[in-house]
C-alpha cells in the first residue's frame, strides 16, 4: 500500500524540496543546496528543485484547467436546449464547445504509429508517360 500524499514524511519532502527551489532562485549551487539541506550530493540537489518546478507548474496549470471544464460545461448546459430543439446556430456553437473541451482534456491528441518494413518499387517496369501527338503527356 502506498503512502499518503500528506503524510508527515511526504509533507517534510515536499517543504525540503521548495526549500532547495528558493536557495537555487538566490543562487545557491546544487553543491550549496545539497550541503544545506542534507542531500547526498549535488544530484539529489537537482532532483529536488526539478521536482519542485514541475509542482509549481502543474499545479496551477491543473487548476486552471478545471476551471474551464466547469466553464465549459456551464455553456454547453445552458445552449442544450436549443440546440437538442433543431437550432442550426446553437448546434454549430454546440459542437465548437464539445471541440475545445476534447482539446482541453487532450481527447484529440494525435495517435503515433511506428510503422516498420520495405517497399521495393522495381526501376525495369516504371516508364515515363508517352507524348501524344498534340505534345500533351496525358498527365495532369
Amino acid at each position: 500500500m502506498s503512502e499518503s500524499k500528506t503524510s508527515k514524511r511526504r509533507i517534510a519532502a515536499v517543504e525540503k524540496q521548495a526549500k532547495a527551489l528558493e536557495l537555487r532562485k538566490a543562487g545557491v549551487t546544487f553543491e550549496g543546496i545539497a550541503s544545506s539541506l542534507g542531500y547526498a550530493g549535488p544530484s539529489g540537489a537537482f532532483k529536488a528543485v526539478m521536482s519542485a518546478l514541475d509542482k509549481t507548474l502543474q499545479e496551477p496549470a491543473e487548476g486552471l484547467r478545471s476551471i474551464e471544464w466547469l466553464r465549459l460545461e456551464q455553456m454547453q448546459r445552458a445552449i442544450w436546449p436549443e440546440a437538442m430543439s433543431g437550432d442550426l446556430a446553437a448546434m454549430d456553437r454546440l459542437v465548437r464547445i464539445m471541440e475545445r473541451r476534447a482539446r482541453l482534456l487532450g481527447l484529440d491528441s494525435r495517435i503515433e504509429f511506428d510503422v516498420k518494413g520495405s517497399m521495393t518499387f522495381n526501376f525495369d517496369k516504371a516508364r515515363a508517360p508517352e507524348k501524344r501527338d498534340d505534345g500533351d503527356t496525358g498527365e495532369e
